[in-house]
């Protein structure tokens, strides 16, 4: 029996709402603080590319 890919991404859609409790609650405990990574190189050779995003 082989699982299609939309059953796997319901599957996977239903557990995470079941993790977070729900998607309103989710959104009730969000902080006010957003934190927004960024992965680039910042020193060696390939600083030039990186040191503009940062």
């Amino acid at each position: 029996m082989a699982i299609t890919r939309r059953e796997l991404l319901r599957a996977a859609a239903l557990g995470g709402v079941m993790v977070c409790g729900g998607l309103p609650g989710a959104a009730r405990a969000a902080s006010r603080t957003v934190r927004i990574g960024f992965l680039a190189p910042l020193t060696g050779e390939v600083a030039a590319w990186g040191l503009p995003g940062l």
